[in-house]
């Protein structure tokens, strides 16, 4: 049987390991000392709907390392690593580190899977690379499909695009994912690599344009979520969901990694409503309080979407980052990350608030009685 490595315990490679464990031993490697000593004492890093579950069931199975060893059988390395925007530009420094090391182990036969989001033409980049000291290496790019919250689910039912650098590494990336991937869509590379951006630059437009409509609502005083429900009756007609400003790690992000000189002005133009979206609902909180800056005022949530921890390109962090900056004082509670939380569950029933500003739509909100002279809401 191969020798499967997961490289990257972070909000992909996690998961994909304890999916991947189920009926064999899976290689986990992260270079952080501290999270794989977690792991091995079977502390789970990551909130995610039936993962802790899956992480208890299939723990036997998962070997927690922060090193890559000599293997005599195939080996098949998952690189999930984060590839973060630098300036603006794609920073592919830990892809590249992780492909160093793998390079003095790997052998004839072995297959590469990139599933860290990168730009087109970096899968056939690393075939040139890999080729020039060994032969017979496979490689594919298989872009993550993860949405946090429901991250299990997305592995399993969404289609994987697989994009091999040709039939033997589409052939050998197939038979791995089909062990838990339901729909899966063989291509090459550069299809592949096109095909994750082209996904979420679709959904940064249509979010910010969603976003414009949803201010015309303002204007004319209309129900907005009463008006996306009867367009999106239309057949041909699909809104999502208008914010506060779009965050996460993907849609904010993917349409960046086009690396072409020529600038996509609707890219652009999506870009700079959600900035300034998010500066118009500062400037909105601010003239609201006006000059007591200092008065006892609660924000509720800082994750970049309800009902989840994660605070990655969070809208309501930069409102809240904003609000400081001019001088409010703020007290935080999030029922879902408490990293900036200045007050708990209890302090929230006794305090009564000059006013409180909600910036997430979190469930556990629904049912939270908190007394406030006046309130804003933004979800």
């Amino acid at each position: 049987m191969e020798n499967i490595y997961i490289i990257g315990m972070g909000y992909i490679g996690f998961p994909l390991a304890c999916l991947l464990s189920k009926e064999r031993k899976i290689k986990c490697i992260d270079k952080d000392i501290q999270k794989i000593e977690q792991l091995k004492n079977g502390k789970i890093l990551i909130k995610e709907k039936n993962l802790n579950k899956l992480f208890k069931k299939n723990f036997n199975n998962l070997d927690f390392k922060n090193k890559i060893y000599k293997e005599k059988n195939r080996s098949i390395f998952f690189i999930c690593v984060p590839t973060p925007l630098k300036n603006n530009k794609p920073d592919l420094s830990f892809l590249n580190n992780v492909l160093r090391k793998i390079e003095k182990f790997i052998k004839k036969g072995d297959l590469i899977i990139i599933e860290s989001t990168i730009p087109p033409g970096t899968t056939e980049n690393i075939e040139k690379k890999l080729s020039a000291f060994k032969r017979g290496i496979n490689l594919a790019y298989c872009p993550e499909k993860a949405i946090p919250g429901n991250t299990l689910y997305e592995m399993i039912n969404n289609f994987r695009v697989i994009g091999g650098i040709n039939t033997e590494s589409n052939k050998l990336a197939k038979k791995i994912y089909s062990t838990f991937s339901k729909k899966i869509y063989l291509t090459n590379p550069m299809i592949a690599e096109i095909s994750k951006l082209a996904e979420n630059t679709f959904r940064l437009v249509n979010i910010s344009l969603a976003n414009e409509i949803n201010t015309i609502c303002d204007f004319y005083k209309v129900d907005s979520s009463k008006l996306f429900e009867i367009t999106n009756m239309h057949p041909r007609v699909k809104y999502l969901k208008p914010s506060i400003g779009i965050g996460g790690h993907c849609i904010p992000i993917d349409p960046l990694f086009f690396n072409i000189k020529k600038k996509i002005k609707m890219i652009e133009t999506s870009i700079n409503i959600n900035q300034a979206l998010i500066n118009k609902i500062s400037e909105d909180i601010i003239s609201k309080i006006k000059e007591d800056k200092k008065s006892n005022i609660l924000c509720l949530g800082i994750t970049y979407k309800e009902n989840i921890d994660d605070l990655r390109e969070s809208a309501a962090l930069k409102i809240i980052k904003n609000l400081r900056l001019k001088g409010v004082k703020l007290n935080i509670y999030d029922p879902y990350n408490s990293s900036l939380n200045t007050l708990n569950k209890t302090d929230l029933k006794k305090i009564k608030f000059d006013l409180k500003i909600y910036l997430v739509n979190h469930d556990k909100f629904k049912n939270l009685k908190i007394k406030a002279r006046k309130s804003l809401d933004y979800r």
